[in-house]
């Protein structure tokens, strides 16, 4: 077996040479999700009771994908609250399995690897949904996971042009410093939402945001809108577009998804209204049907991603010698 720390996983996945590796096994296991090749289980959260407003959650997302392998992501978060300890350590890892004898052969820190894992989805859905020429760029969210989104579509697109918005200047003026360096493409931060998604045909939206920060007004015919959180999207860009995502389950079910919750509690939108991506790229389902068409694709997670780039990883840092050798 294989154990990888973090700094480890970054050299075996490294953002700009590796994202096509990522985007390539995710999409191919979600074309077997499609063919009913995957058993995944929705991620499981034990709780406990508050500790002085300290609430502790244990989360684990186990899946398998034929002939890929099979995996078990499992990391720990603590509510804020109170006086006690920060969660400053490793927050959680992915157990690795072989599929030809359900050994297990690598076991990954989480970091890098969940902004890979993140990312990947991403571009799948650019590649298989946007316009073709689609290469103008805008970003709102410039935090730990929004360097994966971006090398996601720079991985499937010949992008022209990003335009980074989030609320700290600093943030947003740092993002685009190292994406530039690290993507070889100009990122140019902007001091607004509207300024940032002006004109662009890709939307990358990756933010903790509790209410929307998109406008339906802001976007450009023929735009493709990527959301990663719950909050991101107003109900009229949802209205308005033909809308995908990785699971009708985590997208209906979670009650705190907005606007998906409130929708169809209103009765205006139905699981129907919403298209799976695995349909797509089985050709079960159509996907973008014309050039301005807007289409929106929430990433709302899915443990075949925990299958999917954990296995590059592993795979790759075998063949480079990464990583402790266990026993």
């Amino acid at each position: 077996m294989l154990i990888l720390n973090d700094e480890e996983a970054r050299k075996a996945l490294p953002l700009r040479t590796c994202m096509l590796d990522a985007v390539d096994a995710v999409e191919e296991a979600t074309r077997i999700e499609g063919r009913g090749g995957a058993a995944l289980h929705p991620r499981i959260a034990l709780n406990q009771l508050p500790d002085h407003g300290r609430g502790r959650t244990l989360v684990t997302l186990p899946g398998i994908v034929e002939n890929m392998g099979a995996a078990v992501r499992f990391y720990g978060t603590l509510a804020r609250g109170g006086d006690g300890p920060r969660q400053t350590r490793p927050y959680g890892a992915t157990a690795v399995f072989d599929y030809a004898d359900m050994a297990m052969v690598a076991l990954i820190e989480d970091g890098h690897l969940n902004v890979v894992r993140t990312g990947a989805p991403t571009g799948v859905a650019i590649r298989n949904l946007a316009n073709p020429e689609a290469g103008d760029v805008a970003m709102l969210g410039s935090g730990e996971l929004a360097p994966g989104q971006l090398a996601a579509v720079c991985a499937v697109r010949k992008v022209r042009r990003v335009r980074v918005y989030s609320p700290t200047a600093e943030h947003r003026e740092a993002f685009a410093r190292e994406m530039t360096a690290m993507l070889n493409v100009a990122v140019e931060p902007c001091s607004s939402a509207p300024l940032a998604v002006q004109g662009a045909d890709i939307v990358l939206i990756i933010t903790s945001a509790s209410s929307a920060v998109l406008d339906r007004a802001w976007l450009e015919p023929g735009a493709t809108v990527v959301s990663c959180g719950t909050n991101e999207v107003d109900a009229a860009t949802i209205l308005d577009s033909r809308v995908f995502t990785d699971s009708l389950a985590r997208t209906f079910d979670d009650p705190s998804r907005e606007p998906f919750a409130t929708l169809r509690r209103e009765g205006r939108i139905s699981e129907g209204y919403v298209t799976e991506l695995k349909d797509v790229l089985t050709g079960s389902a159509p996907g973008r049907q014309n050039s301005d068409e807007l289409v929106t694709f929430c990433s709302a997670g899915s443990a075949l991603w925990d299958v999917a780039v954990p296995m590059v990883a592993y795979r790759r840092a075998r063949d480079l010698g990464i990583g402790i050798a266990w026993p």
